[in-house]
Formats: structure tokens, C-alpha cells, sequence
């Protein structure tokens, strides 16, 4: 994104995000962006702040909505065991190391965030049934 955006985020809203999760708010962001967006103008962002912050741990309070392709992700270490390792490691690294980890594990090789954060039973669950869809297209 905007370098002027991102600096806002960092600064503003991204430092009240953290402080309503670390209070233990689950918090929800919901846009009609593509995956590709999501995962490099918000979760690279917010990932980066979180790491910077050592506070990690608090990921699992942010929930992810892609509501133009029905998609929701939840980065949690139930769903990732390389996740789950990196927690438990997370206060010995210094912030660059942490980011660089946790990097290779929320992001794939083409920076999108990885398959086993997508909860597909939300996309099953938003799915039109055939009978409806051949009504809506019609």
C-alpha cells in the first residue's frame, strides 16, 4: 500500500488494534478485497507490528473476512503446527528474527497468506445452493 497509509496504520489504528486484542477483544476485518490484497495490504502490515510489539501471541484474536470470495481466515496454532512451535520460541528472538519467521509461516511462497489459515467450512457455509444459483442467473 501508500507508504503514508501504512505509517498511519502503524501509528494509529494498528496501535489501538493491539491494545483491544491484548485486552482480549477478538477483533474482525471484513473487506471486499482479493486474498492477495488482504494478505499483503493488511496482514503483512499487521504482522509486522505485531512482531515489532513481541506480541505475537495476540494473532489469534484477529479474525479475517474476503467477503468477495467468501473467504475467512483465522491465523491460529491450532491450525498450524509451525505456528504453534513459533509461539512457544517467540520471546527468545529479537523482533526481526520473530517477523522473519512467522513470515514463512502465515505467508506462502507467493506471499498469499497459507491454505491451512483459510476456514473453508465458512465458504461452504456461504455457498448458494445449486437450486438458488440457477434462480439468481436466470
Amino acid at each position: 500500500g501508500d507508504p503514508q497509509e501504512l505509517e498511519l496504520f502503524r501509528t494509529g489504528i494498528g496501535r489501538t488494534l493491539l491494545e483491544l486484542a491484548g485486552l482480549g477483544f477478538k477483533l474482525a476485518a471484513v473487506t471486499g478485497n482479493s486474498l492477495a490484497q488482504l494478505s499483503s495490504r493488511y496482514l503483512k502490515v499487521l504482522l509486522e507490528l505485531l512482531c515489532a510489539e513481541a506480541k505475537l501471541s495476540l494473532l489469534v484474536n484477529f479474525h479475517h473476512f474476503c467477503n468477495g470470495a467468501a473467504v475467512y481466515i483465522h491465523i491460529d496454532p491450532t491450525r498450524d503446527r509451525g505456528l504453534e512451535g513459533l509461539l512457544r520460541r517467540a520471546g527468545a528472538l529479537s523482533p526481526e528474527e520473530l517477523l522473519a519467521e512467522a513470515s514463512v509461516v502465515v505467508f506462502d511462497e507467493k506471499g498469499l497468506v497459507r491454505s491451512s489459515f483459510i476456514v473453508t467450512r465458512y465458504a461452504q457455509k456461504c455457498c448458494i445452493p445449486a437450486e438458488d444459483a440457477s434462480e439468481i442467473t436466470d
